[in-house]
């Protein structure tokens, strides 16, 4: 399987127990997949899913559990653990190829949503720490310019008071 995988381009970290394997997984910020075998020396498969899920919730991470037991109850199990995907052994190379491409997709995916959330994240504390600091009378709505002026809103929205808003159109004014 690493062989056929690093044949394809792929890099592949071998470990060779359950324990290493976390450790990797744990120490090596850019791994964004494994695949791990069910049962292993040392840590199992499921439990390394759990722990990835539970300790490393906030990096996107895909999961691949592989085994040699099929079923109902061992597939619903390995997806309980945390796994993203299962795998029966032995594997077709081509399956496990699709496989793996398919979750570097999501991971992709994941990590464009998790850059999107930062950024509108730090636009609202932007707009929280504007409005916070904006001096709006109490009674009269009115906001106070740089050189001390007061203002109606809409003369600070229209752009009227230097550093207020520019003034833009929307498509139907523009038009």
């Amino acid at each position: 399987m690493a062989t056929y995988l690093q044949g394809r381009g792929y890099e592949v970290v071998i470990a060779e127990d359950g324990n290493r394997a976390w450790e990797e997984i744990k120490s090596d910020l850019t791994l964004r997949m494994a695949i791990i075998d069910w049962q292993m020396p040392g840590m199992s498969g499921t439990e390394i899913c759990r722990r990835v899920r539970e300790e490393l919730h906030l990096v996107p991470f895909y999961l691949m559990l592989v085994t040699a037991s099929g079923g109902k109850e061992n597939l619903v199990k390995g997806l309980e653990s945390g796994a993203d995907d299962f795998l029966i052994k032995p594997l077709d190379k081509e399956i496990l190829l699709t496989r793996v491409q398919v979750g570097l997709r999501s991971v992709e995916q994941q990590s464009r949503l998790v850059d999107r959330i930062m950024e509108l994240d730090a636009t609202v504390r932007q707009a929280v720490d504007f409005r916070r600091n904006l001096p709006v009378c109490g009674k009269c709505k009115r906001i106070r310019d740089d050189s001390q002026q007061w203002h109606r809103v809409s003369a600070f929205v229209e752009g009227d008071i230097p550093g207020s808003f520019p003034a833009l159109l929307c498509p139907e004014c523009s038009g």
